[in-house]
C-alpha cells in the first residue's frame, strides 16, 4: 500500500488526518493495513430500463454482506454487531449519464444483527438491494475508553462507473462519500477510484486492479481547527492511499470459510 499527502503544509497545521482514523473511512478501515482474504458478494438482476419494460442485466455490490467483512478483515479487534442499508429495487429506469432517474429511499431497513435476528428476507427484504447508504454498529478497542459500542453511518454522494472495453474485460467507477463517526463526532469525505481487469483465459474467473481513496477536509472543518487560511482548497485532497486488489470466484461453502 501506498500513502500520500497533499497540501502538507496546510493540514501540518491542524491534528486531524482524514481517513487516518482506524474505522473512519469505510473505503479503507485502516491504512496501511495488509488484511487477510475475506469474502465478497455481488448480485446480479434485472433492471427495467424505459417505459416499454425492456430489460437489462445489472450487477451491484452487497454492501450488507461486504462492508461488515472488509471492516473486520482491515480491523480485526472490531466486531460487527448489526448493519442497515436504504436497499431499493431499481425499477424506475436510469438516465442518459447511467444514473437512477428515481432517487433511492433515504430511510434505513430495520437491523440485521450478527446473531441472524432480523436478517431473513422476509424480516428484511430490502437489506441486500441496492444501496447508497449503509449503518453499522460495532464493537471496537479505544484510546481511553476501552471497547465500546461505535456506529458509523455512509452516504454515497455521486457515483459514476462502466465497462471501458467491449470485452467486458475493464472495469472503473468513481465513488464519493460522506461518513459520519456518531461516538466520535467526525464526519469524513472522501473519494474511491477503482480500476479492475478480468484475466482472459482464467478458468478460475481472476479478477486485479487497483482502488485509490482520496480525503477531502471541508474548509468549514479546516477552519473550525486551524483557523481561515485564503489559500486552502477544499477540493484538493488532503490525502490519498493506494491499494492493489485481487478477487477469484468462489462458491458459497468456500465464503462461509473465511
Amino acid at each position: 500500500m501506498e500513502c500520500h499527502f497533499h497540501q502538507a503544509e496546510i493540514f501540518n497545521h491542524f491534528g486531524r488526518l482524514e481517513c487516518a482514523g482506524i474505522g473512519t473511512c469505510l473505503s479503507l478501515p485502516n491504512v496501511g493495513y495488509s488484511t487477510p482474504t475475506h469474502a465478497a458478494h455481488f448480485i446480479k438482476s434485472e433492471m427495467i430500463m424505459d417505459m416499454q419494460n425492456k430489460t437489462s442485466l445489472s450487477v451491484h455490490e452487497d454492501l450488507a454482506y461486504n462492508l461488515p467483512r472488509k471492516f473486520e478483515a482491515f480491523w480485526s479487534q472490531s466486531k460487527i454487531l448489526s448493519v442497515q442499508t436504504n436497499g431499493h429495487p431499481v425499477t424506475g429506469g436510469v438516465n442518459d449519464n447511467g444514473k437512477e432517474q428515481h432517487p433511492p429511499p433515504i430511510m434505513l431497513s430495520p437491523k440485521c444483527f450478527v446473531t441472524g435476528d432480523g436478517c431473513t428476507p422476509k424480516e428484511n427484504p430490502n437489506l441486500h438491494q441496492p444501496s447508497t447508504r449503509i449503518a453499522m454498529d460495532f464493537d471496537g478497542p479505544t484510546r481511553r475508553n476501552g471497547r465500546l459500542t461505535q456506529s458509523v453511518d455512509v452516504s454515497l454522494i455521486d457515483n459514476y462507473g462502466g465497462l471501458l472495453s467491449g470485452d467486458n474485460a475493464h472495469y472503473a467507477s468513481v465513488k464519493t462519500y460522506s461518513q459520519l463517526n456518531v461516538n466520535q463526532e467526525l464526519q469524513t469525505f472522501y473519494k474511491e477510484i477503482a480500476s479492475l481487469e478480468r484475466i482472459k483465459n482464467q478458468s478460475d474467473h481472476i479478477v486485479v486492479g487497483k482502488v485509490r481513496v482520496a480525503a477531502f477536509l471541508p474548509k468549514y472543518i479546516q477552519e473550525y481547527d486551524a483557523g481561515n487560511n485564503d489559500d486552502y482548497d477544499e477540493n484538493a485532497a488532503v490525502a490519498f492511499y493506494d491499494y492493489k486488489v485481487f478477487m477469484k470466484k468462489i462458491d458459497e461453502v468456500e465464503a462461509a470459510s473465511l
